[in-house]
């Protein structure tokens, strides 16, 4: 199946974020409840809520100079039952100096016997700031499919200037059910740049105080290149949302609001 491409473009337009450059595919649609405002807020849906082995989606993102956008999902993306064929995603960032782009898309849901492969290439101009959340959970764990997935391929690109500064690789399989002994969802937070300093020292700190285990929630923060990444577990998805919210809470001065609020009325919306 050919690649389906979507796009959007973000420019700072007498001193407001304005969606400048928008185009939905007919397998991923995106939604502008908020084409302007002090960050352009959109919703990214697929048909269906998911994707069948051999759908092939492309999402592309420029977030121009002092511009904002947050973007998320209207729910969890699916990744149904596969014979063989790979479902593929493939996102490609670009933010220039004094931008700030917050991507906090719901969980990956794999169901058994699924294929998924993401790339995902960002590039920050030196001053440019991040807030990228990248979360995939066990499945339909109420049908006993936790971790049942046949492949799970995702890799995330950072540069930073131009450089190289993280690159970030998970595979899973069927043999992740063994080593999670109980956790039903993962995730990781990026949270770079300037406008986003306030975030990363909440999540280290945050990290730094957690005991580990408590309320079955792993948490672990580590410096990069401009701010840091949060690494997080847990046996609840409700643990684990409540966790990243109370991070991406502090963009509030930088958004305009409390980001996952602005997603939630986008969720709401779109229903």
């Amino acid at each position: 199946m050919a690649k389906r491409i979507a796009q959007l473009g973000v420019t700072r337009i007498d001193g407001l974020s304005a969606a400048t450059t928008w185009a939905s595919s007919d397998t991923l649609k995106l939604m502008l409840p908020c084409p302007r405002g002090d960050a352009v807020v959109a919703c990214a849906a697929t048909y269906g809520g998911g994707l069948v082995g051999g759908d092939r989606i492309a999402l592309d993102l420029e977030v121009a100079a002092d511009a904002a956008l947050t973007i998320g999902t209207q729910s969890t993306t699916k990744v149904y039952r596969s014979t063989g064929a790979d479902a593929e995603q493939r996102i490609n960032a670009r933010i220039a100096d004094g931008a700030l782009l917050a991507s906090l898309p719901e969980p990956v849901s794999c169901f058994a016997d699924s294929r998924f492969v993401q790339r995902v290439a960002i590039d920050l101009a030196p001053t440019a700031s991040l807030a990228w959340l990248d979360a995939v959970s066990a499945g339909r764990v109420a049908n006993n499919e936790a971790w049942c997935m046949a492949r799970y391929d995702s890799r995330t690109d950072l540069r930073l200037g131009g450089r190289l500064i993280a690159r970030e690789a998970l595979r899973l399989d069927r043999s992740a059910a063994k080593r999670f002994a109980g956790q039903v969802i993962i995730a990781t937070l990026w949270l770079i740049g300037p406008r986003c300093a306030a975030a990363a020292s909440a999540a280290t700190e945050l990290a730094r105080t957690h005991q580990p285990g408590d309320q079955g929630l792993l948490l672990a923060a580590s410096p990069v290149s401009g701010g840091c990444v949060l690494r997080g577990a847990a046996i609840s998805h409700e643990t684990l949302n409540r966790t990243m919210r109370s991070v991406t809470s502090v963009l509030a001065d930088q958004l305009g609001d409390a980001p996952w609020l602005r997603l939630a009325s986008v969720e709401m919306t779109c229903t």
